[in-house]
């Protein structure tokens, strides 16, 4: 087995969880959702999580946002937060040309 130092990415550590375990549970929402979006809580598993990120790489590129584009966020600790996170640190590649740049990292 060949080791290396690679420090694992958010998008490196979810997709294999989502290849071992895709019925696992990957987010919950707190149980107070209701009280501050007026939405009731959600829990989605790795692989309905992943539908959803991709889904919403699908809309960011129907709505034309352009490759590296930065994205402000401001939203309560929910599901939607941790996914619109997610679409981010995968860099949009799910279905998309974008590549994510890590803070002091070189683009690729």
């Amino acid at each position: 087995m060949i080791q290396t130092n690679a420090t694992p990415t958010l998008d490196g550590l979810f997709r294999r969880i989502l290849a071992r375990q895709p019925d696992a549970l990957a987010l919950a929402d707190p149980l107070n959702k209701t009280r501050i979006t007026g939405q009731p809580p959600k829990r989605l598993t790795f692989a309905q999580a992943d539908r959803a990120i991709t889904a919403l790489a699908a809309h960011f590129i129907e709505a034309g946002l352009p490759n590296n584009s930065v994205i402000a966020v401001q939203l309560p600790n929910t599901v939607e937060f941790m996914l619109t996170l997610c679409f981010r640190c995968c860099g949009g590649r799910r279905k998309s040309p974008w590549r994510s740049t890590a803070p002091g990292r070189a683009r690729s």
